[in-house]
């Protein structure tokens, strides 16, 4: 094989290379955006559970609250047509008794709510932070790749250089770093 083919053929091979490795740096990229996506959307869509969840918390202590009040109003009938005096006593006491539990129930039904809430939005801030670590992965892929494919094209010119002078394109001895800027100068 000649001089021109050796290093013709190095030169292909070097720009195939670094080629490949762009196309490989733009794909995990790309990749990375894809996954950083699904991550927002899945964030997206815990935001929306922890809104759901108190929202479907304030409904059921409003519930418990209605049914509590219906539970004093049995107990204020029953106490009356016994006889007792439902405004004073021992009927009052238990009456009070039974509105404080029932506030109880409402309060525990909206903490229980809110404690679901807090999860789906810790799980909402994980998938925030994967979207960011993997738009991280993919613009760090991209540039090794760029630095990659820089490094092969250097390296690949390089030895094409070499075999040039090498083979007698360049007298015959092995090219300085001023020979192998000056021969990428006559192109």
């Amino acid at each position: 094989m000649g001089v021109y083919a050796a290093t013709a053929a190095i030169v292909v091979g070097t720009v195939i290379s670094a080629s490949g490795q762009m196309q490989a740096g733009k794909a995990a990229k790309a990749s990375a955006e894809y996954q950083a996506q699904v991550a927002r959307n899945n964030a997206i869509a815990a935001e929306q559970n922890a809104d759901y969840a108190i929202k479907v918390g304030q409904q059921k202590a409003a519930q418990e609250s209605q049914k509590g009040a219906q539970q004093v109003a049995r107990i204020k009938a029953a106490q009356a047509a016994s006889g007792l005096n439902i405004n004073t006593g021992s009927a009052l006491d238990v009456q009070q008794s039974q509105r404080e539990i029932n506030v109880l129930d409402a309060e525990t039904v909206m903490h229980n709510a809110q404690l679901q809430a807090y999860g789906y939005r810790s799980q909402a801030q994980n998938f925030r932070s994967q979207a960011d670590l993997a738009e991280f992965e993919g613009r760090s892929a991209a540039k090794s790749a760029q630095t990659g494919a820089f490094g092969t094209l250097l390296s690949g010119f390089g030895g094409a250089a070499s075999a040039w002078y090498k083979g007698g394109g360049g007298g015959g001895s092995t090219p300085s770093t001023s020979d192998t800027l000056a021969f990428w100068g006559d192109f």
